[in-house]
């Protein structure tokens, strides 16, 4: 019985290289649909669009951007790593 546990398999194989997901993490996701939730809040309060809201956009876009560039490979309970 002893020698059983040194057959059994690991439960997964590591790969030479694993490489990080395209896909966003979660929280990326609700990172962004806070954001938007900001951008919305400061239209509803300023009452239409304007120089405010062209700021607050162009700060969103850019936020949004940096953020996905940043590789989802050591995101803990981020995207699984794809082998």
């Amino acid at each position: 019985m002893g020698d059983e546990a040194a057959t059994v398999a690991p439960a997964h194989e590591p790969s030479a290289a694993p490489r990080a997901s395209r896909h966003p993490t979660r929280k990326w996701l609700v990172a962004q649909i806070t954001a938007l939730g900001a951008l919305l809040t400061l239209l509803l309060t300023t009452g239409g669009w304007g120089a405010e809201e062209n700021v607050a956009l162009v700060g969103y876009l850019v936020q949004a951007l940096t953020t996905y560039l940043v590789p989802n490979l050591d995101t803990p309970g981020g995207v699984p790593l794809h082998r």
